[in-house]
C-alpha cells in the first residue's frame, strides 16, 4: 500500500493535480471538472471511484489505492478523461 501510495502521489504531481495525503487506503483528488462527470467517464472504462459531491466537494474524487497494475491503469485513464 505504501509503494502504491507513493506511485500515485508522483503521478498526480506530474498531472499537477491537488490531493490530500492519506494514512488510509484511498486518496482524495481534486480535479478541474465535475466529479460526477469524471465518475461516469471512468466507470465506462471499468474504474469505480467515488465523487465527493455529497461532502460538499463537487470537483473531488476518492480513489482506492490498488495494485501496481491497477494504479497504472487508473492514471492512464484519468489522463484521458482530463
Amino acid at each position: 500500500n505504501q509503494k502504491g501510495k507513493r506511485d500515485l502521489y508522483l503521478a498526480l504531481d506530474e498531472l499537477e493535480l491537488t490531493y490530500l495525503k492519506t494514512e488510509a487506503n484511498f486518496i482524495c483528488i481534486f480535479i478541474p471538472q465535475s466529479a460526477e462527470a469524471m465518475a461516469q467517464s471512468l466507470l465506462q472504462k471499468g474504474i469505480i471511484i467515488r465523487p465527493l459531491t455529497s461532502f460538499g466537494m463537487p470537483t473531488a474524487i476518492r480513489v482506492t489505492i490498488g495494485t501496481e497494475s491497477q494504479n497504472k491503469y487508473f492514471i492512464q485513464q484519468l489522463k484521458e478523461c482530463l
